[in-house]
This record gives C-alpha cells, structure tokens and sequence, in this order.
C-alpha cells in the first residue's frame, strides 16, 4: 500500500498555523520608492504595487520618501488631525492604537499583553488626560524586523496619534527633530480600513525616506486584525510546541517513504 503525504503534511500546516494570534504581517518585501513624481502606490491588504492609482490602494510614496499621500481608508499617525500634517515617526514598541484617555489606554494594551502602563507626573501646564504615556514590558517578547528581539524591561512610549479624516498628504515629515531622518530607517503607526472596508485596524510600517535620493524602501508592515492594539515591529511567532509535531511528522514521513522504497 502506497503512503500518500497529503494528509499528514494537510494536518501539519494546521497544527503551525498559530490559531491565536490576530496579527498580519507582510512579510519582508523591501520596495523602493522612485524618484519621480509617480512614485509607488502600495495595497497592504494584497502588497500589491504599483506606479499608478489602482483599486485598493492604500499609500503612495514618491521622490524617495519625501512625500507620503494616503487614501481615504488609509491614516498615518500625526500629532494633530490636520490633513497635511508631517507624519509622525515612532521606535520600535511604541504601542499604537485609538488615541486614548489614560484608563482607556491602560485596559486595552493590559487586555491584550503583559504590559504595565504608568504615566510620569504631569509637568506644569501639562494636560495630564491627554499626555504621552511610559510603557514598561514585563514578559511581552516580540520579533523585530525579523530577529529575536525582546522587548522585555524597556521602556518605551504610547504616543497618542492623531488620524485625519479623508485624503491626506505629509511633505514636512524629514529633518525635524524626532521625526523621520534622512536616509535613516523608522516606523510610522497606522489605521485603515481594508478592502472590504471592515476597521478600523492599528498598524505599524518600517520605512527608509530619503530627501530625493536613492536608498528609500518600503521595508515591511503589520496590524492587528482585532483592532486591538500593536506595538511597532510586533510580528506573530509561531509556537514551538506546532513546530515540535511538524518535525516529528517530517521525520516520521521520512522513514516511512524510505520503507515504501525499500520493498
């Protein structure tokens, strides 16, 4: 009787595919960004690219990064809902989500993660409801940018970001202090709407901008299919345990061709 591998390796990709986890990541595709006025236009729900507006698309970069238009659907975090204000660039672990009062922004991320929210005291003058707040990780371990980075014991910030309304544009975003660099890889946070026009889901999205020169990309970018919050660079881990059972099945699979082979 001749073993067929299709159940088993069927079973084997359920078991890896992680059932918990609600975050979507691209994967690595390092686009780059023209320099033209063209630019690139990107539809993270599909990665689909190109040179001209097409259906779904979400943002478009051009002359390497210096400018950023969005879509409708598609809102890069700012520090105000001005529709032409410079994005905002974040680190890796800034938790981005709705902008919050300090409850609300402290049920949602110790609902969804094992992270500690204070705040530092309000200086004079200060709107303390509104003020950025001081995350400590205490378990939570993410991958960066593909690497097994820990977040665990740093402190890292929950900017409160502003999303316009409608069609929006940044040309201010490069040069300022704390905000994006010139040649100088960093994030953004993000909401959207996907292609079915279900959300709003919170993103991030790791980018080199250039002032018009080669070197921009498109690195990668994640959200949170829940609508919970995502901390920048968090992408989902498989678990080990799935990837124990899928070596012993590969193993197992293995030796039973080898026997089919042998008779």
């Amino acid at each position: 009787m001749r073993f067929s591998p299709a159940p088993v390796l069927s079973l084997l990709f359920l078991l890896i595919t992680p059932a918990s986890s609600q975050i979507v990541y691209s994967g690595l595709w390092n686009i780059p960004i023209p320099l033209n006025f063209e630019g690139v236009y990107l539809d993270i729900d599909t990665g689909n690219t190109g040179s001209t507006e097409m259906f779904g698309w979400d943002l478009n970069i051009f002359f390497g990064g210096v400018a950023v238009a969005a879509s409708e659907r598609f809102q890069p975090g700012r520090l105000s809902i001005e529709n032409d204000a410079p994005i905002q660039r974040i680190d890796a672990g800034t938790v981005i989500t709705a902008p919050p009062s300090e409850e609300a922004a402290r049920m949602a991320w110790n609902e969804s993660s094992s992270m500690v929210v204070t705040k530092p005291p309000p200086e004079e003058g200060d709107e303390p409801e509104n003020g950025p707040y001081s995350l400590m990780s205490e378990t939570v371990e993410n991958q960066a940018n593909g690497s097994d980075q820990s977040m665990e014991a740093n402190e890292v910030s929950l900017v409160t970001l502003q999303y316009a309304a409608g069609p929006t544009g940044s040309a201010t975003h490069l040069g300022a202090p704390g905000n994006f660099q010139d040649g100088v890889e960093g994030y953004f946070g993000f909401r959207f709407l996907n292609n079915e026009g279900d959300g709003f889901y919170y993103g991030w999205m790791r980018v080199t901008l250039t002032a018009n020169t080669t070197g921009g990309v498109i690195h990668d970018w994640a959200w949170e299919s829940s609508g919970a919050p995502i901390a920048a660079g968090q992408i989902p881990e498989p678990s080990p345990v799935p990837l124990t059972i899928l070596g012993v099945g590969v193993m197992l699979f293995l030796k039973r061709s080898r026997r089919g082979m042998a008779r």
